[in-house]
């Protein structure tokens, strides 16, 4: 049959024409394929349509998109038992034979165009059900690359005529995919460089080479300079440089290796930097990527290293002691076979009798070719091992004795430190010439000296060494194995390693040891020093030796070890203890490791209320309840004036919990002149050995001062009541003359007009005003007679003492500063500031008034009663001078006929 093709409609060309406007518009990496797949079955008059897309090697397709009847839709995948869209197929080769060649191949049926691709059974239940007919397949393509396919579905009996105006559409879609493609992969690219530029941690700049303008930079460039991005970018590279001219001259020469030049920051500072530049091009255009290295630390290591190595010459060739550095000489085995000189300083010339001539890169073996092969093993395995050595030797060459010292700086290498000493060992000669002299001294001295004969193991001891061991003096002979039984168990075996040392290996014996008395059984410390003694053929024969009883001393050690490391006033531990024992303490076996800080509520309320020993019995009580509920092992110490810190290895939070709450309830039960002793405790748990115990300190002492932040005003507002009772218990009169100024201020305060919460307040006051004399004595308080002058100056203290007690409490700062300034006079001559008039609070000088009046109308420890009528005219004859007369004039008018109840 003839189909004649219908060509490009209106409706056609605007839907190609919009999907131009969507490639141009679009600039993200989506693309709508539901909006394509409508278009084309529109275009075609299908009656279903799927778009297909192709993996890039062409070997399996997906489909994207389809459309048609929504009905059909759900009855092809019903059908499918999947999805469709998003289903993958295999691009076998019969399917690739039918559609080669032609961009538009058209199928007699979906049997055909599917082939192999679907199952025959449900190809044709497809046919079937949705009455299909022709189905064509439209390639979809760009640069000969095959991207996907249209498959047209037509309905039985119809035909697809739209050839051209589809080709065009699909030549559009080709271009679309491709577009986005590109757009993917430089998007992708452009992330790449971002990524790569900003992950560089040294300071990168990138450069235009023609204009040095700065095209880009990274954070750490903005970092290292100073400058923000934005500002970076405004600038060219010669305005970051201190030598902008040889910078202009670098880059025209395209130098790719700068290793030092000068750069400056944004405030001017100039630093040296090593350059490492590489050439790029990028759309033809020169650039240059400029990698910044700062050096000003390892230019400032290399001045620090020539400056340690100049002070090392100079303190290698000014010693006193011969130096000698060598390099050993090795077999193919690795044992020393000769050793070569590599430096000597001026006084190893002197000492042993060479030049550097003579020595400088010469083996010992052509130095002194008669050098005994023991000490290049000796040498040998200094160099080799890092052990050190020190001995003492006789040079015949010199007739000197010297002490050489040998270590290795490094692998392969030996120094040797030589010292005469023949001063030292010619005194030592002369001193055992005089031995007998020397024995009498000590006695007097109470050493006492032994010495051991090596071929029978018999000691011959003077009488002070037998009086120290409670031997009875019978003869100077005894054993060693009685001497060492003497010794407590745990230092036998040190005797004997030191004895041995000192015979085989010539080490110094200078040890401690303790003994038990032979007689009173008691235990002894003991310093004993010792060395050998040679016959003429230079075997050794003797051990001489010197001991002395170090009792006393050792205990005055232990005891001021104990003052050092403990708290005099409670006898805890001291903070430089804790600070010890914590890095003992801070290892993975004692996890895990709970620290608790706690602190001691109100002692500068009760140092300032009831003076410093009240203080020093709060903090002595408060380490009592603390030791009290702790464990026996657990640390605790003072670590500062009202802070304690217990630590507690292998405890968890809940055991510290029990802890903190056993220490809460014993110090409930305590008390300190009538006040409560609290704490406010916080802890902290170290569960890993990666966790830092400064930071678990640091945590329970946040902790602590939460607890205390809570704590704290309520445990003040207790002291401050417990203070006021003490006080009355202290003296009644107090109490009754407190209530009743107390009772005057309130009424004051009503007559005044002041608001609830300010007469409140102004009662308050009136009860405290007199809370400072908790801290005065007694004996002055109730004297019988007036005060003397020291006595008044002592009672004068009062009103600063109860605004120090009061002043730690927030809720009653105002009320402090009013005590203070009750004793303040009108005309400025109170007490304790002088303050004149009105610069006294209001509050004050009501109180002044009340004092003063409930003072001469009632009894006093040293004068009588007034009558209320002459209490009223002293106030009136001292107003304007003691009193505020305004004031006086509202007390007498309004106040002063208040009658009190009878108690």
């Amino acid at each position: 049959m003839m189909r004649k093709e219908i060509p490009l409609l209106f409706d056609d060309l605007e839907r190609i024409v919009h999907l131009s406007e969507y490639i141009l518009q679009s600039n993200d990496k989506s693309i709508d394929f539901r909006r394509i797949i409508e278009d084309v079955l529109a275009i075609s008059g299908a009656k279903y349509a799927c778009m297909n897309l192709y993996d890039n090697e062409g070997i399996k397709f997906t489909t994207v998109a389809l459309s048609g009847s929504s009905e059909i839709v759900a009855k092809a995948t019903r059908i499918m038992g999947n999805k469709i869209v998003g289903r993958t197929y295999l691009h076998n080769a019969v399917r690739a034979e039918k559609i080669k060649g032609a961009t538009i191949t058209r199928f007699k049926s979906l049997t055909e165009l599917s082939g192999d691709v679907l199952p025959r059974s449900i190809v044709a239940a497809f046919e079937k059900i949705f009455n299909l007919g022709e189905s064509v397949l439209i390639k979809i393509e760009k640069n000969q690359v095959m991207l996907g396919d249209f498959e047209i579905f037509m309905e039985k009996g119809k035909y697809f005529d739209k050839d051209e105006a589809v080709t065009i559409y699909t030549r559009q879609v080709g271009t679309l995919l491709v577009y986005k493609n590109e757009l993917s992969k430089a998007i992708e690219r452009e992330n790449l460089y971002t990524s790569l530029f900003s992950s560089v941690i040294e300071p990168l700049l990138l450069i235009d080479q023609e204009t040095s303008a700065i095209l880009d930079v990274n954070e750490a460039a903005c970092r290292v300079y100073g400058y923000s991005r934005s500002e970076m970018l405004n600038l060219r590279v010669t305005d970051i440089s201190a030598e902008p001219e040889i910078t202009k001259q670098a880059i025209k020469e395209k130098i790719t290796r700068i290793p030092l030049r000068f750069h400056k920051k944004k405030d001017g500072t100039v630093f040296p930097i090593e350059l490492i530049i590489r050439s790029v091009t990028l759309n033809k255009r020169a650039l240059l990527l400029s990698f910044i290295l700062d050096i000003s630390e390892r230019l400032q290591a290399e001045k620090e290293m020539k400056e340690s190595e100049e002070k090392f010459r100079l303190l290698f060739s000014g010693m006193d002691q011969g130096v000698a550095l060598h390099e050993i000489i090795v077999d193919d085995e690795g044992q020393p076979i000769d050793y070569r000189y590599l430096d000597i300083n001026e006084s190893y010339t002197k000492l042993v009798g060479v030049t550097r001539e003579m020595t400088i890169g010469k083996t010992i073996k052509e130095v002194m070719p008669n050098v005994e092969q023991y000490w290049i093993d000796v040498f040998g395995k200094v160099a080799l091992t890092g052990e050190s050595t020190n001995y003492e030797n006789f040079l015949e060459t010199t007739g000197k004795y010297y002490s050489t010292y040998t270590y290795s700086p490094k692998k392969n290498q030996f120094a040797v430190i030589v010292s005469d000493i023949s001063e030292r060992k010619n005194a030592e000669n002369t001193l055992r010439k005089s031995e007998k002299s020397l024995i009498s001294a000590q006695t007097m001295a109470h050493v006492g000296n032994w010495e051991i004969n090596l071929d029978d193991e018999t000691v011959w001891a003077s009488e002070e060494y037998f009086r120290i061991y409670g031997f009875d003096y019978t003869s100077p002979y005894l054993t060693l194995k009685t001497a060492r039984e003497r010794a407590v168990p745990e230092f036998r075996e040190l005797l004997a390693t030191s004895l041995a040392n000192l015979i085989t290996k010539n080490e110094p014996y200078n040890i401690e040891y303790k003994i038990r008395d032979f007689k009173t059984g008691e235990e002894k410390f003991i310093h004993s020093i010792a060395e050998v003694s040679m016959n003429e053929s230079g075997k050794i024969t003797k051990v001489i030796g010197t001991l002395q009883d170090i009792t006393a001393r050792k205990k005055q050690e232990e005891e001021i070890t104990k003052l050092s490391y403990h708290d005099y006033l409670t006898g805890l531990y001291n903070r430089r203890f804790y600070e010890e024992e914590l890095n003992r303490l801070d290892t993975e076996r004692n996890l895990p490791l709970t620290v608790i800080m706690g602190d001691v509520n109100g002692l500068k309320l009760i140092n300032d209320s009831f003076g410093h020993d009240a203080g020093d019995e709060l903090l002595m009580k408060a380490a009592k309840a603390i030791t009290d509920g702790c464990r026996a092992d657990d640390i605790i110490a003072r670590h500062g004036g009202d802070e304690f810190v217990i630590l507690l290895p292998k405890t968890d939070a809940l055991k510290a919990e029990i802890i903190i709450m056993r220490i809460q309830a014993l110090a409930e039960k305590q008390k300190v002149r009538s006040a409560d002793i609290s704490f406010s405790l916080g802890y902290a748990v170290k569960h890993t050995k990666e966790e830092k115990i400064e930071d678990v300190f640091k945590s329970a002492e946040n902790q602590m001062y939460k607890k205390k932040l809570y704590d704290s005003p309520s445990m003040r507002g207790k002291a401050i009541l417990s203070i006021m009772n003490a006080l009355y218990e202290k003296n009644a009169r107090e109490e009754a003359h407190s209530r009743r100024v107390s009772t005057l201020c309130e009424r004051m305060g009503v007559a005044m007009g002041f608001p609830k919460d300010k007469v409140k307040e102004l009662k308050m006051v009136g009860l405290l005003h007199d809370i400072g004399k908790i801290a005065i004595d007694e004996s002055i308080l109730s004297k019988p007679t007036k005060l003397n002058e020291n006595e008044w100056e002592e009672m004068k203290r009062h009103p600063e003492i109860g605004y120090r007690i009061l002043n730690t409490n927030e809720d009653m700062i105002d009320i402090a500063g009013y005590v203070l300034a009750h004793h303040e006079r009108w005309d400025g001559k109170g007490y304790p500031k002088g303050l004149k008039g009105e610069e006294i609070p209001i509050e004050s000088r009501i109180i002044t008034i009340v004092d003063s009046y409930d003072a001469m109308t009632n009894l006093r420890s040293y004068k009588d009663s007034l009558p209320q009528k002459i209490a009223i005219e002293e106030l009136q004859n001292n107003s304007g001078t003691q009193f505020d007369p305004e004031l006086v004039k509202i007390f007498i008018e309004k106040v002063s006929h208040y009658k009190f109840k009878p108690l």
